[in-house]
């Protein structure tokens, strides 16, 4: 039977070890084969939708004729009757058509049988894998059941510990924990668990030096160190009294196992990294810089910082930048180009731009979602309680195999449009130049010489050339900055660099 694994690997094997074989297959067919199967909700797929997402820049008879080449292969490999076209509309890979780890991994987490479950989880969804001329919504959606796969593993891995380390079974306890702490190097929660593990089966030691290697590796990828709990249990490791066994944690209470902390001592601990944990996003920015990496992340870094040390002159005009509404098929453009502005308008020599904190600390005010998107009717409100004297607003549009970028810089007060710009690029690869010359046009008007702005580097040499690498950072700074989730924008940041 044919297997396809997507796990770690991505490639369709025919027959069982050792007398299997890989079968030769494009990397966007097996995208597409991956789409078919894990797409949630299961089952047909509308052809439109597979159009959009592996043949964006393809006229509709192009792609469509892309799309039957792409069936017809991927049937020759799976069985003429594996994958079903019905109406002319919708496509579907009919179930049990063959074997998918990551369907078997769902599978068997569903029917409770977890150890065999993580056992086929060898790495992560779609590991390594990039379409070039695909949609971004496809690389969005990969990175959604990545991170979906990544953390069913997780949660099951740190279960399967705390149950075993329950029932006494201690080097099985300290087995899983290592697995849990191997799919999640930087999650203290992670490393917390296995160093009560080990320490529950008296290898303190060995806690200790998983504690060593924590610290090292945090403060060489993320340029931080472990917060109080993990701290304090260190020190519980290090005291010669035996270990209290309220300070050995079982695992997080999102794992449906309560945390032991029955004395005032590890109450106050975990007070304190609740409080850290919550700590606003003006810090968490701080944490996703990693030392080290390429150019992009350097130069953002630096206009981060501007951002977040930046005070208002009295002479200074204070502009909040709005969502650019986003008029193509790439959902993540609009965002795109709203960080892409951003950076640029921060070496204003007589505009300082409104900070991420700053505009989620009034929305907190405002009783918004902190995932609410910064709408002009919205933006206009922030930058009003915030006392800035304009808002710049825009969009996005395809225009043929090109794109038009328009701005509009806003009196707060009046609401009259006080500037308005739009530049136009030939194709993906001219837009940064275009929304680089908006940007500079948009700085001379506010009042930068022209001598300023000639000294400015173009936008794409100091963060990238690249749309699709700016894309994936401006995907980052919302996961991290709106959605809290630092794990996740650090591996995002990761993707950025690799583009």
């Amino acid at each position: 039977m044919l297997r396809f694994r997507t796990l770690g690997r991505f490639e369709l094997v025919d027959g069982d070890p050792p007398a299997s074989h890989a079968v030769a297959a494009q990397p966007k067919r097996l995208a597409l084969l991956a789409y078919l199967a894990l797409a949630r909700p299961a089952g047909p797929q509308r052809r439109d939708t597979l159009l959009g997402l592996f043949w964006p820049e393809l006229s509709d008879d192009e792609a469509r004729r892309a799309l039957r080449q792409a069936l017809h292969s991927l049937r020759q490999a799976v069985g003429a009757t594996a994958i079903l076209s019905r109406d002319h509309d919708t496509i579907e890979l009919i179930p049990d058509a063959l074997w998918c780890d990551a369907l078997e991994f769902d599978g068997r987490l569903a029917a409770g049988a977890s150890a065999e479950a993580l056992a086929l989880y060898e790495g992560d969804f779609f590991a390594g894998i990039f379409i070039s001329d695909a949609s971004p919504d496809l690389e969005q959606w990969a990175s959604m059941t990545r991170d979906r796969l990544h953390q069913a593993a997780l949660t099951t891995a740190m279960t399967l510990a705390s149950r075993a380390g329950d029932d006494g079974e201690h080097l099985a306890a300290i087995a899983w924990a290592r697995k849990a702490s191997a799919l999640a190097p930087e999650d203290e929660k992670a490393a917390r668990l296995l160093m009560t593990r080990m320490a529950a089966a008296d290898d303190r030691a060995g806690a200790l030096r998983v504690y060593e290697m924590l610290v090292a590796r945090l403060a060489a990828e993320l340029g931080t160190g472990p917060g109080p709990l993990t701290q304090s249990l260190a020190a519980s490791l290090r005291d010669v009294m035996p270990l209290p066994t309220s300070a050995v944690e079982r695992t997080a209470p999102a794992f449906d196992v309560p945390v032991d902390v029955g004395t005032p001592a590890v109450v106050e601990r975990v007070a304190t990294a609740e409080s850290h944990a919550a700590a606003p996003p003006i810090l968490r920015r701080r944490r996703l810089v990693v030392p080290g990496i390429a150019a992009l992340m350097l130069a953002s870094a630096i206009a981060a910082w501007s951002l977040l040390h930046a005070t208002p002159s009295a002479a200074g005009q204070g502009i909040l930048v709005a969502d650019f509404h986003n008029a193509t098929r790439d959902s993540l453009l609009g965002q795109a180009i709203t960080t892409a502005i951003s950076i640029d308008l921060t070496q204003s020599q007589h505009a300082r731009v409104l900070t991420g904190a700053e505009v989620q600390g009034v929305m907190q005010q405002m009783e918004l979602p902190r995932s609410a998107r910064l709408s002009e009717s919205t933006a206009r409100e922030v930058a009003e309680r915030a006392g800035v004297t304009a808002y710049l607003t825009g969009e996005v549009a395809s225009l043929g195999t090109g794109y038009t970028v328009s701005a509009q810089l806003v009196s707060v007060r009046s609401g009259e449009v006080l500037s308005a710009f739009r530049e136009s690029a030939a194709d993906s690869t001219r837009l940064l130049a275009a929304i680089d010359h908006l940007s500079s046009r948009l700085r001379r008007r506010i009042g930068d010489s022209f001598w300023a702005v000639l000294r400015t580097p173009a936008l794409e040499r100091v963060t990238t050339g690249s749309l699709a690498a700016l894309r994936r950072y401006s995907e980052a700074i919302r996961i991290g900055d709106q959605g809290g989730d630092d794990r996740r924008a650090i591996g995002v940041l990761r993707e950025a660099v690799a583009l």
